[in-house]
């Protein structure tokens, strides 16, 4: 290889790895706010954690539960992507060069569109407000700790296949972090509109006199 050709390299690496820079601060920011925004939420009143959307919908309470739930599950998966990632560093191994996908991960994640959960990630009344909220304060840290732990792009070095990503399914740390940025920041939207409404749970709704 020509100097030339040793110097263009050079440049697209550091490109590639702005670029994946640029893309977790990004997704920082956002994981910042809705877990701010979750915070926030594990404050309602009885009376609101109570409230529904839909008659056959979850509570808020229910939502929050699911959210914590589903979140404890992906940062394992997100512990384990940094801990092979850090090895493969470690080996020497040939990163990935294709565009960070983190962008489109987090819209897709964020998006409308319900993705079916597996049984262990079903509310079942084990979270109280305290709980939700010291849970969500401890999940935000360790994502922001996880994204912050690898030099930029570098946990692309190891993927885990998710099968609802359309094309390249296999996805990196700061993916993954997306996902469950995103899905929180779903369920925040989805909680927000359950508190504009008019309804409310029929049991609560029997107790009034």
């Amino acid at each position: 290889m020509n100097t030339a050709e040793g110097a263009r390299g050079r440049a697209e690496r550091e490109a590639w790895r702005s670029a994946h820079e640029a893309c977790t601060d990004e997704l920082e920011d956002v994981l910042r706010r809705t877990f701010t925004a979750l915070d926030d939420l594990t404050t309602l009143t009885p009376e609101d954690f109570a409230r529904r959307e839909r008659p056959e919908a979850w509570t808020v309470a229910q939502i929050l539960e699911h959210t914590a739930l589903a979140s404890s599950f992906l940062l394992i998966l997100v512990a384990k992507l940094r801990s092979r990632s850090e090895r493969a560093l470690d080996r020497g191994d040939l990163w990935p060069t294709g565009p960070p996908r983190i962008r489109d991960v987090l819209e897709l994640a964020a998006g409308n569109e319900a993705w079916p959960h597996p049984e262990h990630m079903t509310p079942v009344g084990a979270f109280d407000a305290l709980r939700l909220r010291t849970t969500f304060s401890h999940q935000a840290t360790e994502a922001l700790a996880h994204l912050r732990a690898l030099p930029p792009g570098a946990g692309t070095l190891h993927r885990i296949r998710m099968s609802r990503v359309p094309g390249d399914d296999r996805l990196g740390l700061a993916d993954y972090v997306a996902v469950l940025t995103g899905h929180a920041a779903r369920h925040v939207r989805q909680i927000e509109r359950t508190l504009r409404g008019p309804s409310r749970a029929p049991e609560l709704r029997e107790q009034r006199p």
